[in-house]
């Protein structure tokens, strides 16, 4: 890519992620009208990179290290892990709005508190993602073309970033994550 191409590319994925994170806070409030899209600022479009890629590296990281270091069926092991983990630590720093929420104190005791639920949710979200990526994949390779297959893509994150605001609007007093637990 040229450099305007890699500004084009990180401003796109920044006002998405920035969108997404929206889907998830108003979600999580219990809105049910989709967000306003964010303002074209330039920490509206970095932060959400930032907090995306965090929960990648947290979720991801030790399966890369340990199929760098040749231990191939301990990465493919954490990788079955990390993707159980990364919509928590997605969720958490959606609402949380720091990197730091990725700790794996914060996420895994969420994780723990409603396993239930949120194994539900990763099965809606992978079912949701991968009939969007088939939807997806089809319609790029047919003549319908890239544009509405993109369209599809999106859609499935829209969805998925609904289900994770929700299973937090469902669960805020077991997670606790702001002091709203009324139980003692």
């Amino acid at each position: 890519l040229s450099f305007l191409g890699i500004i084009a590319v990180w401003i796109s994925l920044g006002y998405m992620l920035a969108y997404y994170g929206r889907v998830v806070e108003s979600s999580a409030n219990g809105d049910v009208e989709l967000p306003d899209w964010p303002e074209l600022h330039w920490h509206d479009l970095s932060a959400p990179v930032g907090h995306a890629a965090s929960a990648l590296i947290a979720a991801f990281a030790p399966a890369v290290a340990a199929f760098v270091a040749g231990a191939t069926g301990l990465a493919g092991v954490l990788f079955a892990v990390g993707v159980l983990y990364a919509p928590m630590a997605w969720l958490s720093v959606a609402l949380h709005q720091s990197v730091l929420a990725v700790n794996p104190v914060t996420v895994v005791t969420a994780i723990t508190k409603v396993p239930g639920q949120y194994l539900a949710a990763v099965a809606a979200i992978g079912i949701t993602m991968g009939v969007s990526g088939v939807l997806e994949h089809g319609l790029g390779a047919s003549i319908v073309g890239t544009l509405p297959a993109y369209a599809v893509g999106l859609y499935g994150m829209l969805v998925s970033m609904r289900i994770l605001g929700l299973l937090y609007l469902h669960n805020e007093g077991e997670l606790d994550w702001f002091g709203e637990s009324t139980t003692y």
